[in-house]
Formats: C-alpha cells, structure tokens, sequence
C-alpha cells in the first residue's frame, strides 16, 4: 500500500482511508456462517456490524487494529503530501475538487491542486465552541462545573488551536485526552473506539493515562474482574491483582520498575495470550499511574460518562451569541 501510494503520490489530489465494514444486506451480513463470521452488536449511526472472524481475530482486537491501521496509512499520506488536506477532506472539499476539474480541465492539475491546498479552511466555530467552554469553566455556577463536581472531574482546556478544541478530563490519576472538531465525510463513514457525535462537531477521546478501558473490556470478554490485593508484606513499588474469570483464578504482581508483572496461577486454567496481554496492560497502567487499575477503570468510565455533556455544551455557542 505504501508503495503504491508514493507511487501515485502526483496523481491524487484526496483521499478516504477506510477499512472493511460489515454492512447491512451484504452478502457477508445475510450469510456470515458462510464466511466465516460472527456477526457482533450494530454500531450506532452505522448500517453495519461488528464481526468475529473464523480462526481469526475477535472484533474488539480487530477494530483497534483496524483504527491502528487506518491511523497509519494517514499519518503516511499526510507526510507523503506534506499537508494534512489530502485525508482531511471533507464532503464540501470533494465538491470543491470536483468543480476545480470540470471548470479548469485536467491539463491544469498542478494549479488545481495549489487551489485546493489554498482552499484548507478553518472551521469557523471552533473558536466560538472553545470561548463558550472557557466561559462555562471560569463560572462556578455553570451547567458546566455542575457536571464535573457531580462527578469529580477536574477540565483542563488546551491551547488555542485552528481546526480542533483540545481539553483534558482527570480524576483520581486518571486522564482523558478530547478533541472536538468538526464533522466530516471520513468521520461519518469510519468508527471509531470514544467517539461522540453531536450536531455540528464530533468529540474523540483518547486516554493518555492507564489504559484502563482496553483492559476493562478484555476482562469482560474474558468473563472475569480484577480486584486490587495488598501485599504481604508490603513492597515498595509493588502491587497485586486478582483476575478471576471463568475458567480459573490467577494473581498478577506488578512492578513500577520496567520489566513484565509476574502472574501466579492459583487455580483453574488460562489461555497464555490473555494473560500475556492482561499483563502487559497491567503494567501500562502501573507506569502511567501508581492505581489499582479497578479504581483506574472507574474512575476512566465516571469521565466517559460526562462526554456526551460536555460535548452539548461546548455546541451551546449558537445560542449564546
């Protein structure tokens, strides 16, 4: 794919990154037995289905590869066209393109693609989103403040920035990076993992402390629970967890020095990939914050449950002149 993309880099002026969707009415969709799939629950704002492969990857590892993925080959594209227009275009932008051909010819492509680049606008509400928030954060009485203090949450809002508004949300250690931007054609048409829709913009959250929600989720696939255990004696550095799923009990013993958690098996059996990646989770929460990773994923989904909050009043600017 990169090859073919450096390859054809002068002849494309925009791109949609995208990966396979089980969409409904296909093939796939009405016969997935057939095909070697598993259809999941429906995703919301999606005709489509999550899906489990055949002797292939569960949907939930499936969709973060997928995001990892789709991430990569933009973050390609972006530094093979030295801008970031080409994969942030937008439906108007396809539009624009479009009319840039029929109007000029194709024998002008160097200058239509100067006029598209040129045409990279700043979303103009993004600076109004960003001073209604700040407003709402400095008045302690607000509908904003009053959602954090039920909740226990500390706002953080980032720099002023042209095309996004940045902010971070934290309790108890742990952190939830946000951006809010505007919606767009590549936003509707993938999913995407902490992502909220509103009416003008869309909200992505991405947590840039423990990774709390990827570890919550794989226990609960697993049918498990971890709770925290003290040490005995206690060690400095050291903490211990319980994992205790369906198939059996097992202690992970992690350390905030480098290096892997140990994991005793106290009882039962366990697939070695899942305790591998339990474990390597484990100590990504471990060196992010010194948490028990049950409070880290509370703690993460108190904050995610004010998202859609936040996100309605960062879009309360029309009202407010």
């Amino acid at each position: 794919m990169e090859d073919w993309l450096g390859a054809t880099k002068d002849l494309v002026n925009a791109y949609t990154v995208g990966s396979f969707h089980m969409a409904e009415n296909s093939p796939f969709y009405r016969e997935p037995e057939k095909f070697g799939f598993e259809l999941k629950t429906a995703m919301k704002l999606y005709c489509q289905a999550g899906f489990d492969e055949k002797d292939g990857l569960a949907w939930r590892e499936k969709a973060l590869q997928n995001q990892r993925s789709n991430e990569h080959i933009r973050r390609f594209i972006d530094d093979l066209k030295k801008s970031r227009k080409p994969t942030g275009t937008r439906m108007d932008d396809s539009h624009l393109l479009m009319y840039l051909y029929r109007t000029l010819g194709h024998g002008r492509k160097k200058l239509i693609g100067e006029l598209y680049e040129a045409a990279y606008t700043v979303n103009p509400h993004i600076a109004a989103a960003r001073r209604c928030l700040l407003e709402q954060a400095r008045a302690r009485s607000s509908g904003l403040n009053s959602l954090l203090r039920r909740n226990g949450i500390a706002l953080e809002l980032s720099g002023p920035a042209d095309e996004s508004l940045g902010f971070t949300l934290g309790k108890a250690g742990t952190r939830l990076a946000c951006e809010v931007r505007a919606r767009s054609e590549e936003i509707l048409i993938n999913p995407a993992e902490g992502r909220y829709h509103g009416d003008y913009f869309y909200l992505q959250a991405s947590g840039d402390g423990p990774r709390a929600a990827e570890l919550e989720e794989v226990i609960r696939s697993a049918g498990g629970k971890l709770t925290g255990e003290n040490l005995s004696p206690p060690q400095a550095g050291k903490w211990a967890v319980r994992l205790q799923t369906r198939g059996g009990t097992a202690r992970f013993t992690v350390s905030l020095s480098p290096g892997p958690p140990s994991c005793e098996i106290l009882s039962g059996g366990f697939d070695a990939g899942l305790l591998r990646r339990v474990g390597g989770l484990l100590l990504a929460s471990a060196a992010a914050a010194k948490l028990n990773p049950a409070a880290a994923a509370k703690a993460l989904s108190d904050i995610r449950k004010t998202l859609p909050g936040v996100l309605k009043i960062a879009e309360s600017w029309p009202t407010r002149g």
